[in-house]
């Protein structure tokens, strides 16, 4: 499963969205933050996660369909998502997604 995080100056929030995201319990997932040339403290909340799981990209683009679209194209899971940088996952969504996919 890969899940994208599109953000932009939402540092404020991305904690809560990260830990929704890690906290999953599911196997080979792989998460990509994409970070629209923040310049609040953005950039220092992504590069503090140390989890092999996570991938930051910092970039300067044309809006969020561009950004989402650039790190969708990165992305390897069967099953993909996407979740902004201001919100969150329950707690056991995505293991209820890939269980759901896996049926």
């Amino acid at each position: 499963m890969s899940i994208v995080t599109i953000t932009r100056n939402q540092a404020t929030f991305l904690p809560t969205t990260i830990n929704s995201v890690l906290s999953a319990k599911i196997q080979d997932l792989q998460y990509v933050i994409y970070d629209a040339a923040s310049t609040d403290g953005t950039p220092g909340i992504a590069t503090s996660i140390q989890d092999e799981r996570v991938t930051y990209l910092r970039r300067h683009d044309r809006g969020p369909a561009d950004g989402l679209n650039y790190a969708f194209d990165l992305v390897e899971g069967e099953v993909v998502g996407y979740i902004n940088g201001d919100d969150f996952y329950l707690p056991n969504a995505l293991e209820w997604i890939v269980s759901y996919f896996s049926r």
